[in-house]
């Protein structure tokens, strides 16, 4: 089956829901509490290191890591509040690997991860980048068309697996 679905990569808007597996979610949800209860230790050191002398001036590194949890905290919860959890049965959803061949030696497995937790060289993509808005919800077989600045390029799915647990 050919299914042309070209997204460009300026308005590739995230669905309403995102659709993820029960090992993805629990995933996420175990950071949830990790960063959950380590964020009083990080305010903490953040009190405790000073600059000038005054013990409630944190550093630019101790503020920054409370900043950066803080954030990651925040995002991970964004993202469950928009999620449904769902088997994956043969389709791309968040929580699983998606293999695409782009040419016919090159093949590349991806994870597909939660909004802003891409990173293409530990090969994770998410819904917020054009290939992972092009993957999500499609099946083993199906052709996409994904939209960059480099060009258009046409990869095929050539599998969808769970992530183990």
């Amino acid at each position: 089956m050919t299914i042309s679905n070209t997204v460009p990569i300026s308005s590739s808007p995230l669905p309403n829901i995102l659709l993820m597996t029960l090992a993805e979610f629990r995933r996420l949800k175990a950071e949830i509490e990790e960063l959950a209860s380590g964020l009083w230790h990080a305010r903490m050191a953040a009190q405790e290191e000073h600059v000038s002398g005054e013990s409630r001036t944190p550093t630019v590194l101790a503020a920054g890591d409370l900043f950066l949890r803080e954030r990651r905290l925040s995002a991970l919860r964004s993202a469950l509040d928009t999620m449904e959890i769902v088997d994956a049965d043969g389709r791309a959803v968040i929580g699983t690997l998606v293999t695409v061949r782009y040419d016919a030696d090159d093949e590349e497995t991806y994870r597909l991860v939660v909004p802003g937790e891409g990173d293409p060289k530990s090969n994770t993509v998410s819904p917020d980048s054009p290939l992972g808005a092009a993957l999500l919800g499609r099946c083993a077989g199906d052709e996409v068309t994904i939209a960059t600045p480099a060009g258009s390029s046409t990869v095929l799915i050539v599998s969808v697996e769970a992530v183990p647990a």
